[in-house]
């Protein structure tokens, strides 16, 4: 019989201002202000989680100022508004 697999772990050692700790354990839930690791692993997650996102509203922010993709969506938008006097109510 195996056993299961245990996650991978990276043990990294950081000098945090006391301050930044203070301002985080207080701005934290209960339930992780007495876990500092667990804390950490929430905040970096939810870190990376914003700036992915941050990363695609600037990709589609590029997209939307690119004169090929405004010159396909105008083309688009021709073509569909054609189906706009099909006699359909909105």
């Amino acid at each position: 019989m195996s056993s299961p697999q245990r996650a991978h772990v990276v043990r990294r050692s950081v000098a945090i201002p006391a301050e930044v700790v203070a301002s985080a354990l207080d701005a934290a839930p209960p339930e992780l202000r007495t876990n500092f690791n667990r804390l950490t692993i929430v905040a970096l997650r939810e870190y990376t989680e914003r700036q992915r996102a941050i990363r695609l509203e600037q990709a589609i922010a590029e997209m939307g100022a690119d004169p090929a993709i405004q010159a396909a969506c105008g083309a688009i938008s021709a073509d569909l508004g054609q189906t706009d006097a099909d006699g359909l109510v909105r």
